[in-house]
């Protein structure tokens, strides 16, 4: 069987083991043991009914018969199948015929039932049998807690459940890695514990699955999941179908490596943030020149992009960050527990028009251009000291350009320093294997801020409708100099705050 063969069978479509299973099955014969013949050998006519029969047939078949057995068996034939997957940590709407995101059709398992009324698979995947058994759960609302919110079904086309399998597996972990790159937090995971539903199309007595989920170190994170489960809101429906959307216009455009590379990397992400803080930076340094390698000049080195880029990335950003860390403070005074404080008085009509409130809601996107607008107005709201420091200097950074510059240049330099130090610390670890425990910590959390700013940039710039990633980040080189030039330039310039 030479590597060509298995490489086309493969690719048409075959999974690496049924290929396996097929060539094995091929040169098959048959054993005896205390007298008694066993026969392995599968492609016996129907017409030898005894073992000695079978036995015969067997020594006399030759190279070419076994071949044309071969021949036979790799025919494909493809058949349709359906998988259900449950979504541990999500929770969905009862109807939701609208919801596909990489190839998935969400839905609640409590409200429709995918493989019919007569299959005998739990779609909601009910664990209570075996979570109440644990000390550590609340036996209350079992039902609630351990029965599935939200599933996913998967329909595949494939020659074998094998490769079915194995299809529908990686569109779901798709799926389920750009639910966690974007919404998991120390607290909350989506997730799969192993279960499955499923079943051959047009095949009345085709269904399979799983009896039993897994348990492992993650349950107690898991099970705060399962308790409280993350709405699907249009807000994250349409960060993730954005993501689902970039990923099928690369591949249509045959931009594979590209396609890739995205997913691999919110592969990387997803699984970095739940290991140990040595793990977390080398996998965030590994997605960020992944980044780097789709996204950078032939001739450019993958450090000098990075290094440069990011920081003109947070150059630009830092544009930004005064009227943002003014709004966020703003917010903090004007909650409850500041009610008592007779330094802060600001109007509910202010909080309300300049979207202080609206800003609470886990999914809300706030325009800051009328609290740009009318910050100065904070002044009359409040005698603390501290809040009126914070207002005035962002006041001036925004009214002195010389001092907008210096904080935009330190930023830059900062992120350059870090990008360094994050890099020697990932040579230390791979090389020495022994890194400054106390240093580690603190730039895991820059090379995650890194990775995710430079994934997030690429995923807007492809769903702008931008392919070309290198002219992009030239541009954006260039839109950073500008700035900086405008910003030293002897006529004044404003800063645009913009919708």
């Amino acid at each position: 069987m030479t590597k060509e063969i298995i490489v086309d069978l493969v690719t048409s479509g075959m999974n690496i083991a049924d290929v396996k299973n097929i060539i094995s099955e091929v040169f098959e014969s048959y054993f005896i043991h205390e007298g008694k013949i066993y026969i392995r050998y599968k492609g016996i006519p129907k017409e030898f009914d005894t073992e000695l029969e079978k036995k015969d047939y067997i020594d006399s078949l030759s190279i070419q018969d076994r071949l044309d057995f071969f021949r036979k068996q790799i025919i494909s034939v493809e058949k349709e199948y359906i998988f259900i997957y449950p979504i541990w940590g999500m929770v969905t709407l009862p109807k939701s015929n609208n919801i596909l995101l990489f190839d998935c059709h969400l839905y609640s398992p409590e409200a429709e039932k995918m493989l019919g009324e007569d299959v005998n698979f739990d779609e909601t995947f009910d664990t209570s049998h075996i979570e109440k058994k644990s000390e550590e759960i609340d036996s209350s609302n079992l039902k609630d807690k351990f029965r599935s919110r939200c599933n996913a079904k998967v329909i595949v086309t494939a020659t074998s459940l094998k490769s079915a399998s194995k299809i529908a597996e990686a569109k779901f972990l798709n799926l389920l890695n750009s639910l966690n790159f974007y919404y998991a937090h120390e607290y909350h995971e989506f997730f799969w514990d192993g279960q499955f539903r499923g079943k051959e199309i047009d095949e009345e007595n085709g269904s399979f699955g799983t009896l039993f989920g897994s348990r492992d170190d993650k349950q107690f994170r898991r099970n705060i999941s399962r308790s409280n489960p993350k709405f699907l809101s249009d807000k994250k429906y349409d960060n993730i179908k954005k993501v689902s959307q970039v990923i099928q216009e690369l591949e249509k455009r045959e931009l594979y490596f590209e396609a890739n590379t995205i997913l691999g990397v919110f592969d990387i992400i997803s699984k970095a943030q739940w290991q140990n803080e040595e793990s977390k930076l080398l996998n965030y340094w590994i997605a960020i020149e992944s980044l780097a390698n789709i996204s950078k000049k032939d001739a450019e080195s993958k450090f000098i992009f990075v290094k440069e880029t990011i920081s003109n990335m947070y150059f630009l950003w830092e544009q930004y960050r005064p009227i943002s860390n003014l709004f966020r403070v703003t917010d903090i005074y004007s909650q409850s527990f500041y009610e008592q404080d007779d330094t802060i008085n600001i109007p509910v009509d202010f909080l309300q028009s300049v979207g202080i409130y609206n800003a609470r809601s886990e999914d809300s996107v706030v325009s800051l251009k009328h609290f740009y607008n009318r910050m100065e107005e904070l002044k009359e709201y409040t005698t603390k000291e501290s809040f009126l420091d914070e207002i005035e200097d962002t006041v001036t950074f925004y009214k002195d350009n010389e001092e907008a510059l210096k904080q935009l240049r330190e930023k830059r330099s900062e992120v350059k320093l870090t990008v360094d130090y994050i890099y020697k610390c990932r040579n230390q670890i791979v090389h020495n294997g022994y890194v400054d425990k106390n240093l580690v910590p603190y730039l895991v959390n820059f090379a995650e801020a890194y990775a995710g700013s430079l994934m997030n940039r690429i995923i807007e710039v492809y769903s702008n409708g931008q392919y070309n990633l290198q002219y992009y980040f030239i541009k954006e080189m260039y839109e950073g100099n500008l700035l900086e030039k405008l910003l030293s330039g002897k006529s004044p310039y404003k800063i645009n705050i913009e919708d």
